[in-house]
């Protein structure tokens, strides 16, 4: 969701109420206002309004899913698995205006005091919890039961699977389609306060809800209504089983969402009350409540029926299409008007709102090797377009594939790039005399980009037995064994491969391949190493360069190694590559300190308990792009890092 939320909040400095006289201050904070874009949106078992529970934590089996928009990386969300509880911040975006109360300048309409239910008296609105407030934010907390992927919906423009990151809630008062705005962790040290009070209507409505929730079996399901909830279960976005979805609509149930005050003001009209009382909408059903004869102080009330969400009588929601209508054509942009890309390459349009592919083009230098590649100065923000950037850990990988172990390492090999970005890597091992090349990388927009790249180079490829591939590849869902992907990558993989090898056959692996700066979140680490494992020959090497940043992602690391005994580690110096690292040895050992032990190439096999040992001592450091020029000279690209931080690997199969 792109649509920005503005949010008319009043912008007081620190310290600003005793330095201007207050009417001065309200003239010159009356205009001001933020803008805020949405982090996501929520998926919520409440498709309408009604029946909402007034607080989520009164329904705990409630269910939602929070989508984070593509503007936010999935490793936002990392260390999330360590609490329980979450605050989300959220707008109140399907308010219906109330249509009185005085206009405000930079505020909705709203009532200054509103009559909480029951209360019988009007209150402050800033003494309820109330949707309909001056800026309509909201804030709820709910209970964090993990993380998942969602598909984006297919489009003409996109042929492949898309996906963003997703977190399952539960104990949820949202309406379907709600923005967020924000997500906090519920700390109960801190968010939690003992000794607070509240407005004695409040502890009476509190005491009430508690009374209700424990009095669940006042909520019924007939036979026939629990066989059809079986029977239409499947179309329930969030509930698996008749138990738990009966439980979750019992739970709202129980707190009497019916409006009894309608219904005896009906009566005392003298209008006819319909036997069924109320329809309350869930999960893409409609279930039908039946009120039954009060027993003391609680009402039965049994779900007699349970329907489609679009078989509703009298027509309030037009039915659903079972079959996805084919997608009008759009008409052509006027001049000036938004698009999905202008003649310059910007795109624009809110599907490319926060995408920037006007690319710079640019030589870089690693040795005596030369290429020319198109980057961004900045990486978009929508979705996960970090490839548009030459990343610092660049510099290592270049250096050591322009040097003579590097070049005898690629030379005739075939050559898969994981997360090639830019292409630079795969670029120098074609200029190197690579036998034949794979780029690879998740995004459309960034293979975009390594095709042009590879385009500026074609003059690498005069001798190769094939022309470069450019492929997206997602590392958490693989092409299939068999699958026109697959195939295609293993006749680059084993050039003598033939076209129509068979489903099942043992697939070829790349005798070379290449990731740089793949580790940028702890969930990365995993399906990284299955991505490499998969495609690396028996033979082969896994050349990563990597840049130590972040405790929890080397944590990962060493514990992936340890888990992967059929892989051997070498850490290769930097110093017997890099000119950088070559001057600051020098540097060392000018200054009276002995330096470190020349190790040859091919010398040095660490074992994986020091490979282990040696990743979880790193400490925690911040990334930022390779400057410009990106490894034209020795240290480009590795500003305001440690070398101690940078790693070159040899992984290998065992």
């Amino acid at each position: 969701m792109t649509t920005l939320v503005s949010l008319w909040l009043a912008k007081l400095s620190p310290g600003s109420h005793s330095a201007l006289p207050l009417p001065q201050m309200a003239e010159e904070h009356a205009s001001s206002s933020f803008s805020f874009a949405p982090i996501g949106h929520v998926e919520s078992c409440f498709r309408r309004l009604r029946g909402i529970p007034r607080q989520g934590a009164l329904a705990p089996a409630t269910k939602a899913r929070l989508v984070l928009e593509r503007s936010v990386q999935a490793c936002a969300a990392d260390d999330l698995e360590h609490f329980s509880h979450l605050w989300i911040t959220f707008v109140f975006h399907d308010n219906r205006q109330p249509g009185e109360g005085k206009q405000r300048p930079g505020h909705q309409d709203y009532r200054a005091k509103i009559a909480p239910p029951k209360l019988g008296r009007r209150v402050g609105v800033f003494s309820t919890r109330s949707p309909h407030r001056p800026n309509s934010i909201g804030q709820t907390v709910v209970r964090y039961e993990g993380s998942s992927r969602v598909e984006l919906p297919r489009s003409p423009k996109y042929s492949k699977p898309r996906y963003v990151h997703a977190l399952d809630i539960s104990g949820v008062d949202f309406v379907d389609g709600t923005p967020v705005l924000d997500i906090k962790p519920y700390v109960a040290a801190y968010d939690s306060v003992l000794s607070a009070t509240m407005a004695p209507w409040v502890e009476q409505a509190a005491a009430s809800d508690s009374a209700r929730h424990g009095a669940l079996a006042s909520v019924q399901f007939s036979p026939e209504a629990r066989a059809q909830l079986e029977e239409k279960l499947g179309r329930m976005r969030f509930y698996e089983s008749v138990a738990a979805a009966e439980e979750a609509v019992r739970q709202v149930l129980s707190l009497d969402i019916h409006d009894g005050g309608a219904r005896a003001r009906k009566q005392k009209r003298g209008e006819e009350v319909d036997s069924e009382d109320f329809c309350f909408p869930f999960d893409g059903l409609e279930f039908i409540a039946h009120r039954g004869a009060a027993e003391g102080q609680e009402t039965t009330l049994t779900v007699v029926r349970v329907i489609d969400d679009v078989e509703l009588a009298g027509g309030a929601q037009e039915p659903e299409p079972e079959t996805e209508p084919e997608p009008e054509p759009e008409p052509e942009p006027e001049p000036n008007a938004l698009s999905d890309s202008d003649e310059s390459g910007s795109s624009g349009g809110l599907d490319g709102f926060f995408t920037n592919t006007e690319y710079e083009e640019r030589s870089w230098h690693f040795g005596s090797l030369s290429v020319r590649a198109r980057c961004s100065n900045a990486a978009s923000t929508d979705y996960d377009l970090t490839g548009q950037v030459p990343w610092p850990a660049l510099t290592v990988l270049g250096h050591f594939l322009a040097s003579e172990r590097g070049g005898a390492l690629v030379r005739g090999q075939s050559c898969l790039e994981l997360g090639a970005g830019t292409g630079l890597p795969g670029l120098l091992a074609a200029a190197q005399g690579c036998g034949t090349l794979v780029l690879s990388d998740h995004n459309e927009y960034v293979v975009e980009l390594l095709e042009q790249n590879v385009e500026l180079n074609e003059q690498l490829f005069v001798e190769m037995a094939q022309p470069p591939l450019s492929l997206e590849l997602d590392w958490e869902r693989q092409p299939a064994a068999g699958s026109p992907t697959a195939l295609q990558m293993q006749q680059y993989g084993d050039p003598d491969a033939e076209a129509g090898t068979e489903d099942g056959a043992k697939e070829a692996g790349f005798g070379v391949i290449l990731a740089s700066d793949c580790l940028y979140c702890e969930a990365a680490v995993k399906p990284l190493f299955d991505t490499a494992t998969r495609w690396l020959a028996d033979d082969g090497v896994w050349v990563m360069a990597h840049i130590a940043r972040w405790e929890n992602v080397e944590a990962a690391l060493a514990a992936e190694l340890a888990s992967r005994p059929e892989l051997s580690v070498e850490e290769v110096p930097l110093a017997s590559f890099l000119p950088h690292a070559q001057r600051q040895s020098a540097a060392t050992a000018a200054a009276g300190e002995p330096p470190a032990p020349e190790e040859g190439p091919g010398s040095v096999c660490v074992s994986l308990a020091a490979a282990v040992a040696e990743a979880a001592a790193k400490r925690a450091g911040h990334a930022a792009p390779a400057g410009e020029g990106g490894g034209a000279s020795g240290g480009e690209g590795l500003e305001g890092h440690h070398l101690d931080d940078a790693h070159l690997r040899l992984i290998r199969k065992r």
